[in-house]
């Protein structure tokens, strides 16, 4: 008997481990995964009491509609919507019903972080394992455009997460902290600015044009607060690289290099730019 019981709770833990959807560990605001807009996710609760917690960057005035859709039979999910200090609960959405969907309605009042976890309320669940979808969107027309790309860091090249990415046309995204890579969905066909933030870094801007049902991609070096005049490229060093990169940006064949780094504050590359560059590579200044 006792090894029958061994038995059966190892085979529940294993179906129960089994079931733990991509998004785990997200139990607390802590630990909340980023949720591309206007795109589902399938969550699924792996154990009794627990709590999927996401994030999404949302932009002043705008409407956004979550939803969890395609619930199991025996989830009743309950959705929490929490202000940018991950402990204010603003919204709720909850009507007992198994197997329901529900719908929280939310007009950002500021720009910010803002978190969202989704419980199974249901008292009497016989499976344990119960899986259900979430979206959180901006209700607009439906467009078939998308911005995405990658955010590393200019000097190590590593990837930057939490990245915030906004567009002109009021869209936004977060990057993700294991690859850098942000997903903006459902962007309309026009010509716009995309903006990158974090902390620490210099902002990012790039201008493009996207087609109906088009793709951008946009890969972001993020130069760091702390690069030094001269160094164009953001490595942290100032030799012929940046020498190069300056005669590229002259002739028009490039122009990317690092904001602030030129060498007279007018914010452009000139020949100033690399005379001081070779004096320096030379050891005379």
């Amino acid at each position: 008997m006792k090894k029958l019981m061994i038995l059966c709770i190892t085979a529940f833990c294993f179906s129960s481990a089994a079931y733990a959807d991509t998004y785990e560990p997200g139990d607390d605001f802590t630990k909340a995964k980023i949720i591309v807009l206007e795109k589902s996710q399938t969550h699924s609760f792996d154990k009794i009491g627990d709590a999927d917690w996401v994030k999404f960057y949302a932009i002043a005035q705008q409407l956004y509609k979550i939803r969890t859709l395609n619930p199991s039979y025996d989830c009743d999910t309950r959705i929490e919507l929490y202000n940018i200090d991950g402990i204010t609960l603003l919204q709720f959405a909850d009507d007992g019903i198994k197997g329901e969907e529900e719908l929280i309605e939310w007009r950002c009042p500021k720009n910010g972080v803002y978190y969202v976890t989704v419980k199974n309320v249901n008292p009497n669940i016989v499976e344990t394992v119960v899986n259900y979808d979430l979206v959180i969107s901006q209700p607009t027309a439906p467009y078939s455009g998308r911005i995405e790309g990658t955010v590393k860091d200019s000097v190590n090249k590593l990837p930057v997460g939490d990245v915030i990415i906004t567009t002109t046309q009021r869209r936004s995204a977060l990057s993700s902290p294991n690859n850098g890579y942000y997903d903006m969905e459902n962007h309309p066909a026009d010509n716009y600015t995309l903006t990158a933030q974090a902390d620490g870094y210099q902002l990012f801007t790039v201008s493009g044009t996207l087609s109906a049902s088009g793709v951008d991609k946009h890969d972001i070096l993020l130069c760091p607060l702390t690069v030094k005049k001269g160094d164009l490229n953001g490595d942290d060093a100032i030799d012929l690289k940046d020498v190069l990169l300056a005669l590229k940006i002259l002739a028009g064949l490039s122009e990317t290099c690092c904001d602030n780094t030129d060498v007279n504050g007018d914010n452009k590359v000139g020949m100033e730019d690399v005379i001081y560059i070779l004096q320096r590579v030379a050891g005379l200044r």
